[in-house]
């Protein structure tokens, strides 16, 4: 039972199978890296129809767990910063004795430029991506029936 916010007299029922998850709000708060230490108020009291497997996080826990997925894309995208950097030095560098050098550097440079923007853009992709209806998403497609063929 949910009371909405404090609102009494509200009932909210909602049944989950497997893969589900409830607490949306703590995972926006977890997600939000601007957040303030003030846990997001929940008055949900979460009841099992069957026996379940579950697991609760404490806020520490569910904070560190997009911690480390952003200081893990901002140590990629400092290596590509780094690898973009060496191959514009190469580039400006290079004489006109090796025209494949620099030709090879400046594809280099576009592809780290590229790829960071790619990675700069990843974040809003991800926050669209888990908006969107997962039937909407792409499914895996049948597998194919190869006795057929062997006929």
């Amino acid at each position: 039972m949910t009371t909405n916010g404090g609102r009494t007299g509200f009932f909210n029922s909602e049944c989950l199978t497997a893969g589900d998850f409830c607490g949306e709000e703590l995972l926006t708060w977890a997600l939000d890296p601007h957040s303030s230490s003030n846990l997001p108020i929940s008055t949900r009291t979460v009841q099992t129809i069957t026996e379940v497997e579950a697991f609760a996080l404490w806020a520490d826990g569910l904070k560190f767990i997009p911690q480390v997925t952003q200081y893990g894309k901002k140590k990629l995208e400092e290596s590509l910063q780094q690898e973009e950097k060496r191959f514009q030095d190469a580039l400006a560098n290079t004489s006109g004795n090796s025209p494949s050098l620099g030709v090879t550097a400046i594809y280099a440079s576009r592809f780290a430029a590229n790829a960071l923007r790619a990675l700069r853009r990843t974040g809003t992709r991800k926050a669209r991506l888990l908006e969107r209806d997962p039937a909407m998403l792409l499914q895996k497609p049948a597998e194919p029936d190869f006795t057929a063929e062997e006929k």
